[in-house]
């Protein structure tokens, strides 16, 4: 894995999710799962949010 900056991570994944957005909004059967793996098979897992402490607050 090549060193990256901060600033080249974040449009990695949001380059992911905006792909995400629009395979979602165009009825190609994704999920959020399919999110999620798709930002861990990238090398950004989503962080362990234990049950009940989800928040609408990032």
């Amino acid at each position: 894995m090549t060193d990256t900056s901060p600033a080249d991570s974040l449009d990695q994944v949001l380059r992911i999710v905006a792909s995400w957005c629009v395979e979602a909004n165009d009825g190609y059967g994704v999920d959020a799962d399919d999110l999620a793996w798709r930002l861990e098979r990238a090398g950004y897992p989503l962080p362990h949010i234990p049950e009940g402490e989800e928040t609408d607050h990032a």
